[in-house]
């Protein structure tokens, strides 16, 4: 853990080629690898010292939506749920957005992308509903038919926590469920 700190202290502090480019091996170290690592080590040093999370989607959602606020990606995950069903779980911080206003702006973008909108219920300040496109009816029946279904949770960050004193106002969850492909 002290290693990483260090070399992020030496990285984003200017000592970028003493402390990044050296090679222990005797062998002159890759300067377009070099280069890049250093250049992405420096970039989110920037972004995180503006207090900007905006690393984005590297698979799309469902319809080509891509949230119009910032946000930055925490975690994009993809997995069996049953022998005929899978589940991708995408979770983001958001930035300079209700949790309110992200949900009504996602759920906008769906429904333009032509899903069927689900009721949105809201408990303590977080706002659940989903999406469904294909199949029949809506939910995880859309799924049984061929269809997609996505389920959305924004929420509040909580309040004086670390995420809101790095500039994220709300999380964003998606849970997306599509038929098993073969």
């Amino acid at each position: 853990m002290q290693r990483a700190l260090i070399l992020f202290v030496f990285c984003s502090s200017g000592i970028i080629l003493a402390a990044c480019g050296s090679s222990s091996d005797g062998e002159a170290p890759d300067a377009g690898a070099n280069t890049s690592m250093t250049g992405a080590i420096v970039e989110a040093a920037t972004r995180e010292a503006a207090g900007m999370r905006t690393n984005p989607l590297v698979t799309p959602l469902p319809g080509g939506v891509e949230p119009t606020f910032t946000y930055g990606v925490i975690a994009d995950l993809s997995s069996p749920l049953n022998a005929t069903v899978t589940m991708r779980q995408v979770a983001m911080q958001a930035q300079g957005i209700d949790a309110r206003s992200a949900y009504d702006a996602i759920a906008a973008q769906y429904e333009a992308a032509g899903f069927r909108i689900g009721d949105m219920t809201e408990e303590k300040g977080a706002f659940t509903g989903g999406f469904s496109i294909g199949g029949q009816g809506n939910g995880l029946a859309a799924v049984d038919g061929g269809g997609t279904y996505v389920m959305l949770i924004t929420s509040p960050t909580k309040d004086g926590g670390d995420a809101e004193k790095n500039g994220v106002s709300a999380n964003v969850r998606f849970t997306i469920y599509t038929p098993k492909t073969l």
